[in-house]
């Protein structure tokens, strides 16, 4: 039977809440932030990673949905920008307990959430007025570096992008040593991704990776489970993992695969081939002279293929929209690309030139592995997460920009939303105040974890009036943010404050919880 939870005891349970989940987060934030003990897999790991610890916090009762609910700011954010979790989970929790005040002196919560909303879309405004571009290798270095707390890994992941580009896929795996390293590979990557969400590896990320597989290239729709169970039993009994290109498939072959794979027979993938006609069976063509495999069309008949006919690839990544197939070593694709730029030279239709271009360029395309390495799994796995997020907040500064870092972005805009909040009609006011505020914090909690007095240092950031201006946490010093590589992705802390407030302004107009 259900219960529910109403009145006082529902804000004393969204309080309890939000307390617990920005209590296990906070004390990471900052190039002082200390790690978090938590069980990943049944073994105890170690991390700063705040979507990583925020989920790994169990609770029980009313507190625990609220608490659910606010480990989605933590998901969310990690989805859109890749980090800034723990900065969205702490601006939450400020934006909430300043309006819990406000509500229990009897504002009205629907005129909180709508002063909330308009004051965040000004300090988003202000951010991206004070953002500027990526402009030189040393920019992605500092941005990688702040994102890790590791200048030697920022320097790495700058060489990776370097090299292979922003968006090229980079990989993270084990280098079974004790150092990181990166290696550059090929990768040929295309605009399609699996039928189903059900062939996902990382459920967190909806994303299937699968190494080394066998690769079964089909100019058709697989009409039935019939036509592919023979090579999906020749695959199994090889001990290894079948990935489908296919026009299309019907329901039946594709539970086929489903239920083969969450029992644990045969993990699999079914990737839709991209374009349409002609221009499908070309890519199908690309892909196979890139895999080494035999094309299956309607004069092939499925049920005869042998496992010599499969393509091989060292990975492959994808996800709903898109997937990246990383080149067997054992696979030679000169011959196939030279033939291909002949061709290309051959013609002087634009359409055919623009379309033999992307052919080549994807055959050509490069990609990378990070290689991590380290004395213990502990170890290891913590330096992973840490590059992950590095890796991603890199990628959205390159194609959005940077602002200042260390919370001194969202602290300059605080003089210009107090002089917005005099527009503000008087029930709107108390929610633009809950942003300015809550948007003090996480610079606030950056000093508090280093143990520093933090009300003078906040004054001279947000009285300054260069835009630059901040507060060096790990030296110690007053400095100019974008000269010292102290510096954020824009998304990042878009993401951050928007996802906060979302989920801040939802639980604020809560007054019952329903267990």
């Amino acid at each position: 039977m259900s219960k529910t939870v109403n009145g006082l005891k529902a804000i004393n349970a969204i309080k309890n809440g939000v307390k617990i989940i920005v209590d296990s987060v906070s004390h990471t934030l900052g190039p002082v932030g200390k790690n978090a003990i938590i069980t990943k897999d049944g073994k105890k790991v170690i991390t700063n990673d705040g979507v990583s610890i925020a989920k790994s916090v169990q609770v029980d009762g009313a507190e625990g949905c609220v608490a659910e609910i606010l480990k989605e700011v933590c998901i969310k954010t990690n989805q859109i920008a890749g980090d800034g979790t723990t900065t969205a989970t702490i601006l939450a929790g400020e934006m909430i307990n300043e309006g819990l005040k406000y509500i229990s002196f009897g504002e009205n919560p629907i005129l909180l959430r709508k002063g909330m909303e308009k004051m965040t879309q000004k300090v988003i405004e202000l951010l991206k007025e004070n953002s500027k571009p990526i402009e030189t290798k040393e920019d992605i270095k500092n941005v990688a570096t702040i994102s890790c707390k590791d200048e030697e890994i920022g320097s790495l992941i700058s060489t990776a992008i370097s090299n292979v580009g922003a968006d090229a896929l980079i990989t993270i795996g084990e280098s079974g040593k004790s150092s990181t390293e990166f290696l550059l590979k090929q990768g040929f990557k295309f605009e399609k991704g699996y039928f189903s969400e059900q062939f996902c590896t990382n459920k967190a990320k909806l994303e299937s990776v699968i190494n080394n597989p066998y690769i079964f290239v089909v100019n058709k729709t697989i009409r039935s489970a019939d036509e592919i169970l023979p090579i999906m039993e020749k695959v199994r009994q090889s001990n290894g993992e079948l990935v489908i290109v296919c026009e299309d498939i019907e329901k039946d072959a594709l539970l086929a695969l489903v239920v083969n794979k969450v029992k644990g027979v045969l993990n699999s993938l079914v990737i839709s081939a991209p374009y349409y006609k002609d221009r499908r069976l070309n890519f199908l063509y690309d892909l196979c002279a890139y895999t080494n495999a035999k094309l299956f069309s309607d004069e092939n008949d499925l049920k005869f293929a042998e496992i010599s006919d499969l393509g091989r690839a060292d990975k492959i990544v994808s996800n709903s929209i898109e997937t990246t197939i990383i080149k067997s070593d054992n696979v030679n694709i000169d011959e196939y690309v030279s033939a291909l730029i002949e061709l290309k030279n051959s013609f002087d239709n634009l359409y055919d030139l623009d379309v033999l271009s992307e052919r080549i360029t994807r055959l050509n395309g490069k990609s990378g592995s990070i290689l991590v390495g380290g004395l213990s799994d502990v170890e290891v796995f913590e330096r992973k997460l840490r590059i992950e997020d590095a890796l991603n907040s890199t990628k959205v500064a390159m194609s959005d920009g940077i602002v200042c870092g260390g919370g001194v972005a969202l602290l300059k805009c605080v003089k210009e939303c107090e002089k917005y909040l005099l527009t503000f009609d008087e029930c709107e006011k108390y929610g633009g105040k809950i942003i300015i505020d809550s948007i003090k914090m996480p610079l606030k909690q950056m000093l508090r974890n280093s143990g520093i007095e933090s009300d003078d240092i906040l004054n001279n950031v947000i009285s300054s009036e260069d835009k630059n201006f901040g507060y060096d946490l790990l030296h110690n010093k007053f400095c100019n943010m974008m000269e010292s590589g102290i510096v954020d992705p824009l998304k990042v802390t878009i993401s951050a404050l928007s996802n906060a407030c979302s989920v801040a302004s939802s639980l604020l107009t809560t007054d019952v919880i329903v267990l």
